[in-house]
Parts: structure tokens; C-alpha cells; sequence
């Protein structure tokens, strides 16, 4: 296994089990390298998208904005009137829920030879589509908050 994001987590879980939860010159060299992580992760997005080569692509991007903006957000709603939980956690979950697809996504789909160019257009679709579908999820869940 070679894959950095993939071994970070496995790292930061073992370090996590074994009670080593903050060691401070390895916690410093994270935080250095997780600050530039996050823009340079999008620079790589922003060059490699390619806006008039999407149109093959437009059914792919449409059905993960649909698992992502709707099935997501209703399988919580769901999972919360069958479960009843603190509405402070149901919000939460509901946020994570109704968030585009993560930054780190493009990393991957490149590092295993997967569809880059695809996947930097679905970041960069249901980034701006969040704008607009992140209140919305919330007002609903806001909504059956009220009901209950």
C-alpha cells in the first residue's frame, strides 16, 4: 500500500488507539502540512478541469449530485424519524449528509488511475450546487425538527 491519504489514516488511528493523541513536534508537522494540503489539493482540481469535455460526462455528474443532495439527505431524515435522536446530532448529521464530495476524492481517483478529469468535475459541480442545496437541507431538517 502506497497510498499517502490511505496510510495517513492508518497512521492517525494507531496513534489514536494508542493513546499518543497529541505528540507536539508530529501534531505541528501535521497542522504545517495539513494547511497546504486543502489549497493545493484544489489548485490540482482547477487544473485539471475541463469544462468542454464534460458533456459525455453530465449523466455521471447528474446522478452523483442526485446521491448526494437528495438520497443522502433523505436516508438521514429517514434514519432520524425511525431513530429519534438529539436534534442537535440529527443537524449534524444532516450537514455531513447534504456536503459535496470531498476535495480528497481527486487525490484518489489519481493516485489509483481512476477518472480524475471526472472526478474534479464533480467537486467543482456540487461545490457550487452547495451553495444553493446546503440551506435548502437545512430548512427541511429544520422543518422535521418541528414535526416531531
Amino acid at each position: 500500500m502506497k497510498n499517502p491519504l490511505i496510510l495517513s489514516i492508518v497512521a492517525g488511528a494507531l496513534f489514536n488507539f494508542a493513546g499518543l493523541n497529541e505528540v507536539p513536534v508530529l501534531h505541528e508537522i501535521a497542522r504545517i502540512l495539513g494547511d497546504a494540503a486543502l489549497p493545493i489539493m484544489l489548485l490540482c482540481v482547477g487544473a485539471n478541469l475541463k469544462l468542454r469535455g464534460l458533456t459525455g460526462s453530465v449523466q455521471i455528474i447528474g446522478l452523483s449530485m442526485i446521491g448526494k443532495f437528495v438520497i443522502n439527505p433523505l436516508a438521514v431524515i429517514l434514519a432520524a424519524w425511525v431513530l429519534s435522536p438529539d436534534p442537535l446530532a440529527f443537524q449534524v448529521a444532516l450537514i455531513f449528509a447534504a456536503l459535496p464530495v470531498g476535495v480528497a476524492s481527486y487525490t484518489l481517483a489519481r493516485e489509483m488511475r481512476g477518472d480524475a478529469s471526472l472526478m474534479a468535475a464533480m467537486i467543482t459541480t456540487q461545490t457550487l450546487l452547495s451553495f444553493l442545496t446546503l440551506p435548502l437541507t437545512l430548512l427541511i431538517g429544520q422543518t422535521v425538527l418541528s414535526l416531531n
